[in-house]
C-alpha cells in the first residue's frame, strides 16, 4: 500500500501525514510505502500491542528546515498510557526530515507529564541520508534499539535525551553521519543506559558523546 504525497505542496503542516492515529490497541501496520509527506509519514501516538513492520519512508518530513516539530519518517508519541507496548521492525527510512524513526514523551509539549512508556522495541531498521538525526529516543523506559543501521544522516546517528531510563542500544552500526555516532544529550539526566556491541565509524564528530548527567551508564 503506497501513499505518494509529493504533490501536496511545500508548506509544513502537522496534519500533512500519511497516517495519524492516537490511542491505538492491537493493530498491525505492515508492508507500507510512504513517500514525500510534508509532516511525519507515520505519526501515531500512544500504542499498546502494536507492530509496525516492513514500512519504507522515503523523503518524508521533506519540509524540515531545523525549526519544525515532527517532520520525520516514523514518529511515535508516548506517555498516554502506563503500558505502551510496540515494535518497530524491518523498516527503512531514506532521506527523511528531523528523524528517520523516533519515540517522544509528549509531556515535553503539554502538561509536563513524565510518565514513561514501557516496552518499546526498534529492531532491524535502516535509517540513512536523513536531513537531521537517524533514530531518536526522547523519553522512555524499557526501550530497546537493536540491530539497526544509521548512516549518512546530516546530524547524529542515534540520539537519546529527556530523562530516559533503562534504554539499551545493542548491536547497532552508525557510520558517516554528520554528527556523533551516538549522542546522549544534555537534556535533564538519564539513568541506566546501556550501549553494547555497536560500531561507530567515520562520523564527523565523536563516535560516542555523553554530555548529560547520567547514572549507571554501561558502555
Amino acid at each position: 500500500f503506497t501513499v505518494d504525497a509529493y504533490d501536496t505542496g511545500d508548506t509544513n503542516d502537522v496534519h500533512g501525514k500519511a497516517f495519524f492515529f492516537q490511542y491505538v490497541k492491537d493493530c498491525v501496520f505492515r508492508d507500507l510505502r510512504l513517500m514525500g509527506t510534508v509532516a511525519t509519514a507515520m505519526g501515531i501516538d500512544f500504542l499498546d500491542r502494536v507492530v509496525i513492520d516492513n514500512v519504507s519512508c522515503i523523503d518524508c518530513g521533506r519540509t524540515f528546515t531545523g525549526k519544525e516539530a515532527g517532520t520525520s519518517g516514523i514518529g511515535i508519541g508516548t506517555a498516554g498510557w502506563e503500558n505502551e507496548n510496540f515494535i518497530v521492525t524491518n523498516c527503512i527510512c531514506d532521506g527523511c526530515g528531523q528523524y528517520g524513526i523516533f519515540i517522544e514523551n509528549q509531556g515535553l509539549f503539554g502538561d509536563g507529564n513524565v510518565d514513561y512508556a514501557k516496552g518499546c522495541v526498534i529492531s532491524n531498521c535502516v535509517v540513512r541520508n536523513g536531513l537531521n538525526k537517524g533514530i531518536g529516543v526522547r523519553g522512555g523506559q524499557n526501550v530497546t534499539v537493536i540491530g539497526c543501521e544509521t548512516y549518512e544522516n546530516t546530524s547524529h546517528g542515534i540520539y537519546i535525551d529527556n530523562n530516559c531510563k533503562d534504554v539499551k542500544v545493542l548491536s547497532c552500526s552508525s557510520a558517516a553521519n554528520g554528527g556523533c555516532g551516538i549522542y546522549i544529550a544534555p537534556y535533564t539526566q538519564s539513568k541506566r543506559i546501556v550501549v553494547r556491541d555497536c560500531n561507530f565509524v567515520d562520523n564527523a564528530a565523536q563516535g560516542m558523546s555523553v554530555t548529560t548527567e547520567s547514572h549507571n551508564l554501561c558502555l
